[in-house]
């Protein structure tokens, strides 16, 4: 279906970032143009696969990696031979010149001329409170007609990805589980490279449970056709997928510093780089930051004293082999300075193609690795992406939010073995402890002095109040 009615209410949607501005869309797309609920996934239950996360910031990022494969697919789309890669990051290798696919081994003028390239953004905008900003994920990538909605992007556990071994995603579920943690969702799609192409959109919400229902389910806003509904190729929207959350609760402190912290914590080592512009109303407004993730900047931080990097074989050899790698910050980096890396109380971070799949405590530096002198800023990423489909099976589950039983002690045991051979970590350990050491005893005299100091003050004062009170008498 497409006609100026239904381009009205277009571009009226795509100007909405409050619960109110969508539904007065929705009243019109309903009554004026025979809008009618497709259940997500053309699944009656589906909410125990929405809900399936526990973490609303884990399933924003999601979107993000939802976004970086719809830029491989178009890169694909362009050079089909690239569908060969074997994974992520030989595929930007090939294709955009990514040493080795890290970026952390480019120029960063080169990271930051190809985030904006590519333009993968996220941005904050204002919501119905400041608690809960309205968060739009947008690409430039292979886009979506209408007739592929259904199969993708509002699918549930499509295998649409399963062979493709250059995409990140595998399950078809990560980004469904956004819906949860937000009031509307709005999906606009445009194919790429088809002059003729419509632009698709639809409204995701959640549907209350009906009369002997216990459960309510998730559906999304379809025309007559049970399709999302079209405007034609002349509306101005740019090829690519913009996916919008209305009252997105992604943490309870939103400022622009800590969302930023979020996307750097949590795609610790991304396969492409992305923009954060915060759009709401207040001193950062319009602020931008190219993210390229933590692993990156802590390559280039002033704050660096030491950084090393070892390939351990797991126990099992058929589970193949991980990457521990680490960098120690000097004893000047603060916690607020730590946290714009990782979470200060969980520093061990465990990722697969860069997406942070696990942290564990600071704890385990101190007490099993035996370097307590070096807890507070030690950093370290335990990279999964060389375990074979046997290792991957015994550490992750489908949530990607926790490794499992098995995979946490094998990480366990991996790190503390590696940390513990480790001799410049241990001297440095030991050079930290003596100048905490030294501080502890300098000041210590310094304490003694003062109180000696004291002592005489009140000693003369005593003397003196004695002396006038002999010549009174």
């Amino acid at each position: 279906m497409s006609d100026d009615g239904i381009k009205g209410a277009f571009d009226r949607l795509l100007k909405a970032t409050t619960a109110q501005g969508i539904e007065s869309v929705i009243r019109t797309v309903e009554g004026a143009h025979g809008g009618i609920w497709r259940d997500l996934g053309d699944r009656e239950c589906n909410l125990p696969t929405v809900h399936i996360s526990g973490n609303s910031s884990s399933s924003a990022v999601e979107r993000i990696t939802n976004s970086i494969d719809a830029t491989l697919e178009s890169q694909v789309a362009m050079r089909p031979e690239l569908a060969a890669c074997k994974s992520p990051r030989e595929l930007v290798e090939k294709a955009l010149d990514v040493p080795d696919g890290y970026l952390g081994r480019m120029e960063s003028k080169k990271r930051e001329n190809l985030a904006d390239l590519l333009g993968i953004v996220v941005t904050t905008l204002d919501g119905d409170t400041r608690e809960t900003p309205t968060i739009d994920f947008r690409d430039t990538g292979i886009g979506l007609t209408a007739a592929e909605f259904p199969f993708t992007i509002v699918s549930l556990n499509r295998t649409n990805k399963i062979k493709k071994w250059y995409l990140m995603g595998r399950f078809g579920q990560g980004g469904s589980t956004t819906y949860r943690y937000c009031k509307y969702t709005i999906i606009i799609s445009k194919k790429k490279d088809d002059l003729n192409a419509a632009t698709a959109f639809t409204v995701v919400r959640y549907k209350a449970p009906d009369a002997g229902e216990r459960d309510g389910r998730y559906v999304y806003l379809v025309g007559p056709d049970m399709l999302p509904f079209q405007v034609m190729a002349s509306d101005g929207f740019r090829p690519g997928t913009l996916v919008r959350h209305i009252n997105f609760s992604l943490t309870k402190d939103s400022s622009y510093l800590r969302v930023y912290s979020i996307w750097e914590q949590f795609l610790f080592d991304p396969v492409l780089p992305f923009e954060y512009v915060e759009g709401r109303e207040g001193p950062n407004k319009s602020n931008m930051r190219r993210i390229s993730g933590s692993r990156s900047r802590l390559a280039n931080t002033d704050y660096l004293e030491f950084s090393d990097e070892h390939e351990v074989p797991l126990r099992t050899p058929s589970d193949g082999k991980i990457i521990i790698r680490y960098w120690l910050l000097k004893p000047e980096a603060g916690v607020d300075v730590v946290r714009t890396f990782v979470d200060p109380g969980n520093p061990l971070v465990v990722t697969y193609l860069g997406q942070t799949q696990d942290v564990l405590p600071r704890n385990l530096i101190s007490n099993e690795c035996k370097l307590g002198y070096l807890d507070r800023h030690l950093i370290i990423q335990v990279d999964c992406e060389n375990l074979t489909d046997e290792g991957r099976r015994k550490f992750f589950t489908s949530t990607r939010e926790r490794i499992t039983e098995d995979g946490h002690a094998l990480v366990t045991e991996a790190v503390v073995r590696t940390l513990l051979e480790d001799e410049d970590l241990r001297s440095i350990n030991e050079s930290r402890k003596l100048e905490l050491l030294k501080k502890s005893i300098t000041k210590r005299n310094g304490e003694d002095a003062s109180e000696v100091g004291r002592d005489d003050q009140q000693n003369q004062t005593r003397n003196l109040q004695g002396h006038h009170f002999f010549r009174r008498a």
